[in-house]
């Protein structure tokens, strides 16, 4: 199979859309859909799509009409990665992640905790990796996020993630995650980013090359008051924020800590308006060419809304707000 970046498995998302069929609005007063029961939101949908990104570096999509964060990307690769599903984490990068936690700030259907905290006092993934090392032709690595009770229970937070599964084909490791549904126009480019860099992370504690990603959607859809600018999307060039993946073998585990670490020191000294932790941290040695980059980008973000002198993440600098 030839390679196919971030930006062509977009716009084949996009194009797909709009040419999909139109969907009357939800009416569930918990869902996202319908503005949370207070409008009115038809979309355009295609059931059933696939997107594939092959031998193409960790990226994050950056279209221009799109305003797409990288500070939150790596706060919710960060925050995913610790299993962690405080809601005050995300917030400071992204206010609107209040609106779908419950009273006690938590989001219950977060990916990272559900994938590494579930299932056994090790999680899930740790059962999957050890079988992967035992058996690497294993088909027995289905890893879900969806659970029954969120049938059952009274929430807006209904993961839009079903699962993932992994696949150790010679030293590559292949993936695979399956959305119940996907909005395609604001939305895909963070998905694609967390997922690829969880596939990312995997590989390398798997000490396997990154292989085949693909991105399964039960529903990809867009909203109807969205097709002018999903058309505009489609005519303007793509541009991609390029990022190392996570090393291979032992120090992948490593890595991952730094990353966790070096994102909570930057969001606190952001917090109290510390420039000169913030630089000091921007100054400090790294073992891993990822960590640079991502530190780079936290810092300088942070440093910019400082000079806001505003703390309110809705007070942000256009180009790192968060998109819709």
């Amino acid at each position: 199979m030839a390679p196919r970046s971030d930006a062509q498995a977009y716009r084949q998302a996009l194009a797909s859309v709009l040419e999909g069929s139109a969907v009357e609005s939800v009416r569930d007063p918990l869902s996202i859909a319908s503005n949370f029961g207070i409008g009115d939101r038809p979309s355009l949908e295609v059931l059933a799509q696939s997107l594939d990104v092959k031998e193409s570096p960790l990226a994050l999509l950056q279209p221009a009409s799109v305003q797409i964060s990288a500070p939150y990307c790596i706060g919710l690769l960060a925050w995913s990665l610790d299993g962690r599903q405080d809601v005050g984490s995300l917030e400071f990068y992204r206010s609107g992640a209040r609106n779908f936690a419950d009273d006690a700030g938590i989001l219950c259907g977060a990916f990272g905790r559900r994938l590494l905290k579930l299932g056994g006092p090790d999680g899930q993934l740790s059962s999957v990796l050890g079988r992967l090392s035992e058996d690497p032709a294993s088909r027995r690595t289905w890893l879900p996020i969806a659970i029954p009770e969120d049938n059952v229970n009274t929430s807006r937070e209904y993961p839009c993630a079903s699962g993932i599964q992994l696949f150790r084909r010679g030293e590559e490791l292949h993936f695979l995650t399956v959305m119940r549904a996907q909005h395609a126009l604001t939305v895909l480019p963070y998905d694609l980013f967390l997922f690829r860099g969880i596939h990312s992370a995997i590989a390398g504690m798997l000490n396997l090359k990154v292989g085949e990603y693909v991105h399964f959607s039960g529903t990809l859809h867009i909203y109807q008051a969205e097709v002018d600018l999903a058309q505009r999307v489609m005519h303007e060039a793509v541009q991609t924020l390029e990022f190392p993946n996570f090393p291979r073998g032992p120090g992948a585990r490593a890595c991952i800590r730094r990353l966790i670490g070096v994102e909570a020191e930057t969001r606190r000294a952001i917090q109290v308006g510390n420039t000169a932790e913030l630089k000091r941290i921007l100054m400090a040695e790294e073992a891993w060419p990822l960590i640079d980059v991502c530190k780079r980008i936290l810092v300088e973000a942070g440093l910019r809304r400082l000079s806001t002198a505003s703390t309110d993440p809705q007070s942000w600098p256009d180009e790192l707000a968060p998109g819709g």
